[in-house]
């Protein structure tokens, strides 16, 4: 599966958090906004603005047709 960075998601208590809020690691659970799976957040770096993606290890094939973030690689 490829995916695509989320710039905001869905908090433990069920608000929309923006990437750009955090500075340090966050110690809440973090869900997609589209497909309720689990989101890992991928702080800032030098150029690059601070991202959510998908907790692979929690992904199952079937995901990828519930979640625009989220593409099936296509095998030849």
């Amino acid at each position: 599966m490829k995916q695509t960075a989320a710039k905001s998601a869905i908090d433990e208590f069920g608000n929309l958090v923006s990437a750009e809020d955090f500075r340090f690691p966050s110690m809440w659970k973090l869900y997609c906004f589209h497909c309720s799976r689990p989101m890992t957040l991928v702080l800032p770096q030098g150029d690059r603005a601070a991202y959510f993606l998908h907790d692979i290890a929690l992904l199952t094939p079937g995901d990828y047709i519930a979640c625009p973030n989220l593409e099936a690689l296509q095998t030849p």
